[in-house]
């Protein structure tokens, strides 16, 4: 895990009032991914959907999502 990704996790420890969304770039610096990389991995089912707004735009993931994604992957 970089420094970079250790900051970002303890950011998202310390805001967790009202579930946190995680935004897409947020997720690709977590995943260390690109950003076609994980719209495909979600269109094959590898990575859980984002939330969606009313007006069909991308939201981002809540971090609960992604901690139980993280709990599955490393299992």
């Amino acid at each position: 895990m970089t420094m970079k990704q250790s900051a970002i996790i303890a950011s998202m420890l310390k805001k967790q009032q009202p579930e946190r969304l995680i935004r897409i770039t947020e997720m690709t610096v977590l995943l260390g991914i690109h950003r076609s990389t994980l719209n495909r991995r979600v269109k094959r089912k590898q990575f859980p959907k984002p939330k969606v707004g009313a007006n069909n735009r991308t939201l981002g993931w809540p971090v609960s999502v992604y901690n139980k994604w993280l709990k599955q992957a490393s299992d």
